[in-house]
């Protein structure tokens, strides 16, 4: 497997009562693959992630792998 290209850290989106989006979440990774991006960095280096529970992290996970382009596109 050959890694190269752009991978961009996704910041993690928040509702006004403080919970984790994933649906706006979605709607980041949809604006991305419009993008020409090689892949995403999700609970990256953009520091959230140690805040958020395992759920709230597997949430985001799941909605970038149902997001995200299909390789090679």
């Amino acid at each position: 497997m050959e890694i190269s290209g752009v991978f961009p850290a996704l910041t993690t989106p928040y509702r006004e009562d403080g919970s984790v989006a994933p649906e706006l979440f979605s709607k980041n990774i949809a604006r991305y693959n419009r993008t020409g991006v090689s892949g995403y960095v999700v609970l990256g280096s953009t520091g959230e992630s140690v805040m958020l529970s395992a759920a709230e992290g597997e949430s985001l996970l799941a909605a970038a792998r149902e997001a995200a382009a299909p390789a090679g596109c």
